[in-house]
């Protein structure tokens, strides 16, 4: 099976792009053809397609920042985050420090130093555990959560494993180990800051597995859920239909993909906490029905905001920005307004893989 681990990569990140209008079915066909043959079925690796470089850094954006080193829950998988602490005011007006440019980091495969961080900077209003989308890494999904430290937020961007310079392999349920360890680190540096967690696409499909299973053992105050899907199966269906080749392929799709942590499953375990849904109707990659749909069977406290542009591409948009500003105010102020039950210990987290 570990012979097929480049195919998986490449191919997957051109099913998980819905291209397969494209020259590509032959080769992904195959590819289920052998996953299946091989045993493989229900095999989430799929989903997943991690780059080693790192396209850019904090620094070229001029941020502070340092980068986190830090154990997955599992015990024995070394992850590599990024750390972007809130800025004042002052700082966030000051000219930018002399950074390295992103093709300058592309071509020379730049690894962040271990801490970049300038200043000592003040109290956050709250804390963002940043879960990106299923390709790439932090490096390039950094841009839709680059403004917030200006605005008084810290932010930790999680580098899954697999992904930049975090060791292991990309599969479910191993990466909500890493999740949860993020948010370990979290609330052992920074305890009295309230906790949300911002996800994108596949990351927003992690947020709901993430809370619904830790939720108890957190104070989570928010989800922030950007171009969310119902489920792996559907969305494997959803690409298939696409081609009318394909079609007979689509029951393929629900042998490859289990249902185990789909977040329209989920979604209801998740407690009453306040929940932002972010969604595109120019979407190409997540149907923004299915968004809608998850919307729909949420539990309350919940809100709707139609987003603008392409596939994730939400932050670029400034009402976007400000709308999740309003939020983040708004659950911050009634997190400060409740006196929130005393988690466990972090060290006692379980990990069971059952959901």
């Amino acid at each position: 099976m570990l012979e097929y681990k480049g195919i998986f990569k490449t191919l997957s990140y051109r099913f998980w792009s819905f291209k397969l209008w494209s020259f590509s079915f032959w080769p992904i066909a195959g590819l289920w053809l052998i996953s299946l043959l091989s045993g493989c079925a229900g095999n989430t690796r799929l989903a997943f397609v991690p780059s080693s470089t790192w396209f850019s850094t904090p620094e070229t954006y001029g941020l502070e920042w340092e980068s986190i080193d830090h154990l997955s829950l599992d015990r024995k998988t070394l992850l590599n985050s990024w750390w972007l602490p809130a800025q004042s005011i002052s700082q966030s007006k000051s000219e930018p420090q002399a950074s390295i440019s992103d093709s300058q980091v592309a071509k020379t495969g730049l690894q962040p130093s271990k801490t970049q961080v300038l200043t000592t900077p003040p109290k956050a209003l709250a804390s963002i555990l940043f879960l990106h989308g299923n390709a790439e890494n932090i490096s390039t999904h950094i841009n839709s959560v680059k403004w917030l430290p200006r605005e008084g937020y810290q932010v930790f961007l999680l580098g899954y494993r697999g992904f930049g310079a975090s060791q292991g392999e990309p599969k479910l349920p191993d990466i909500l180990y890493d999740v949860a360890s993020a948010a370990r680190w979290i609330q052992i540096n920074h305890p009295d800051v309230p906790l949300i967690v911002l996800g994108q696409s596949m990351g927003a499909a992690l947020a709901i597995n993430f809370s619904a299973k830790y939720q108890h053992q957190f104070p989570i105050q928010g989800l922030v859920l950007d171009a969310c899907f119902e489920g792996f199966p559907k969305m494997a269906m959803q690409s298939l239909s696409r081609v009318p080749l394909t079609w007979p392929l689509i029951p393929i799709a629900w042998s490859l993909f289990p249902s185990t942590f789909d977040p329209v499953e989920l979604i209801g375990q998740v407690q009453p906490v306040p929940k932002l849904f972010f969604h595109s109707r120019q979407d190409p990659i997540v149907p923004y029905s299915q968004g809608r749909n998850l919307y729909q069977i949420a539990p309350e406290p919940k809100a709707w905001f139609d987003a603008k542009g392409t596939h994730i591409q939400t932050f670029k948009d400034e009402q976007a920005r400000q709308r999740l500003l309003e939020f983040l105010q708004t659950t911050v102020a009634g997190a400060k307004a409740q006196t929130p039950a005393k988690p466990q210990t972090p060290a006692r987290l379980s990990t069971k893989t059952n959901l």
